[in-house]
């Protein structure tokens, strides 16, 4: 059986039938606020305080010091990295760039770019997104990394998607789709793919601290 990282939130893990799977893409995806960033930061904590040597967190968005702080607070700091690349080309390059592939690997949010400059060379922004993909695929089942990538959506007759989701989705072993409840601070993850998991729901509570 593959490694599982557990994600700290009881619900998730019996979805996830014990965590996030190694060797594998993890997606997770849904509108802003539905608390990918704080599912991202929540297992990066649980993989430092597991004893994972190191974590990488690509933040694409503008992560806030201060929900880094809430969420991660003293969970082995000197293991984490952040970085920011500023467009996809420098994401893909950072990528290529890895010697020694960490614990874990995120990129919050994988999309985010795409979004922007689709509108300003579609040819190009495609090209460079389906490259990244795949290079992520290579590094998580030849190298057995964890890689967790958290996603913008789109809304279309009454349907909600991964924005720039078709290789995405082709290449995820597992799609998690995180919704706002209409219970303040209640969540819904959907599992709606996984290689050896019926599709499933879990609730869970977003604060403060991160998932519960």
């Amino acid at each position: 059986m593959l490694a599982r990282l557990p994600t700290g939130c009881p619900s998730l893990d019996e979805l996830l039938g014990g965590g996030v799977e190694a060797g594998a893409l993890t997606l997770a995806y849904g509108e802003p606020g539905s608390g990918k960033t704080s599912f991202a930061l929540q297992l990066a904590r649980e993989v430092l305080a597991a004893g994972g040597e190191s974590v990488l967190f690509i933040d694409t968005e503008g992560l806030s010091a201060e929900r880094l702080e809430q969420v991660c607070g003293d969970a082995s700091p000197d293991g984490l990295s952040i970085a920011a690349p500023l467009d996809q080309a420098e994401l893909l390059d950072l990528l290529k760039s890895l010697d020694e592939p960490p614990a874990l690997l995120v990129i919050d949010t994988v999309n985010a770019h795409a979004r922007l400059e689709y509108a300003l060379d579609k040819e190009k922004c495609e090209r460079v997104f389906t490259l990244m993909i795949i290079h992520l695929h290579n590094l998580a089942t030849e190298q057995g990394l964890p890689i967790l990538l958290t996603g913008q959506v789109y809304e279309r007759d009454g349907e909600v998607g991964p924005y720039y989701g078709k290789s995405l989705v082709h290449m995820a072993k597992t799609l998690l789709h995180l919704e706002k409840a209409h219970a303040p601070g209640l969540r819904h993850a959907r599992l709606r793919k996984h290689r050896s998991l019926p599709e499933g729901v879990a609730d869970f509570l977003l604060t403060g601290n991160g998932l519960e």
